[in-house]
């Protein structure tokens, strides 16, 4: 405890928001994690094949299971890599830690049960050979957690005018380059053309609606505030680069996730997967957050002879149908 505190001390140098963070925080994440993949990589190829998700002839098994098993060592590293700087990443930046625990049992837990489900019921992959595996679906759900975690750091710490359309404002920009990356048939033309102008239309309506906040945003842009981000010694210097790095990375990372060829060395990426997890992380966030409600009974209800102990459970049913309608309104809003 003592050598941590010692080192978190000097880490607030490079980065305030890592004062947020507990060392059993570093250990689940960064250790214990790793772990559980290794310990799954180096099963026997018997017992991997029943974790496997395979469409035609699906396991309870291998509907949460599948996550966390890998072809080959090579399918193994890239996406334990890919796990640890997102997770470095969203270190940097989240500033809620209890959303960030609540998002990340969702994308550990719920995610590739969903991912999963989503597979089998759709007719396209219920072919006979094809089988799903592979931590990338629940990366790609932390990549897309990632857009929130800027916006959060760009309100919470920078004091940005943003609002949450921040984050559909990058979702429909980060689409939008993949359908035109995208090599579609002719066929589909006018569905990938529709569905590019209500994103289109979407990107607008964001920017419009966080204008203030990107004013705010270009005018630290400016020469002399990019030289103070700078200071501090190297170290601090080279850090600080690295965090504006890996925000161009993950504030656009679906194009990479998704790229116009998804056959590499015989074997495809599974493309549907990381966009499902992509998708579920980018709005997960967002609901969970809105979902704070205000268990205060509101002063409307407080009626002569209403509130007592044999009314006292119609008051807490009242309490929590408030908070569920309020919870919708405010996800409403964000569109």
């Amino acid at each position: 405890m003592v050598i941590f505190n010692c080192l978190r001390g000097k880490l607030v140098r490079f980065n305030l928001v890592l004062l947020l963070w507990n060392w059993y925080d570093y250990l689940f994440f960064y250790f214990l994690i790793p772990v559980i993949l290794t310990a799954f990589h180096v099963l026997p190829d018997d017992l991997k094949d029943y974790l496997i998700l395979w469409p035609l002839n699906p396991t309870f098994a291998g509907l949460f299971f599948s996550s966390y098993v890998h072809l080959n060592f090579n399918h193994f590293l890239n996406n334990l890599l890919s796990y640890l700087f997102v997770i470095f990443f969203l270190f940097n930046f989240e500033t809620d830690r209890r959303l960030f625990y609540r998002v990340s049992s969702l994308l550990l837990l719920l995610l590739p049960i969903l991912s999963s489900l989503l597979i089998i019921f759709l007719p396209a992959f219920r072919v006979p050979g094809v089988y799903f595996l592979g931590f990338s679906v629940i990366t790609s759900g932390f990549e897309g957690y990632s857009i929130y975690a800027v916006f959060s750091y760009l309100r919470n710490v920078l004091k940005f005018s943003f609002n949450s359309s921040f984050i559909l404002l990058v979702f429909s920009l980060n689409n939008m380059i993949v359908l035109l990356n995208l090599k579609i048939p002719s066929t589909y033309q006018f569905i990938m053309i529709s569905a590019f102008t209500i994103l289109l239309f979407l990107f607008v309506y964001s920017i419009y609606v966080n204008r203030l906040g990107i004013k705010q945003m270009m005018y630290m842009l400016t020469l002399n505030r990019i030289k103070s981000l700078f200071k501090g010694g190297c170290l601090v210097s080279a850090y600080r680069l690295l965090l504006i790095l890996l925000v161009i990375k993950y504030l656009f990372s679906l194009p990479v996730l998704i790229p116009p060829e998804i056959l590499i060395g015989g074997s495809v990426i599974n493309i549907f997967s990381h966009y499902v997890g992509y998708t579920f992380g980018t709005f997960t966030p967002i609901i969970i957050g809105s979902l704070k409600w205000n268990y205060q009974i509101p002063s409307r209800i407080y009626w002569r002879g209403f509130y007592n102990i044999e009314k006292g459970k119609l008051v807490r049913v009242w309490v929590i149908l408030h908070g569920v309608a309020s919870s919708f309104m405010k996800v409403c809003y964000i569109f």
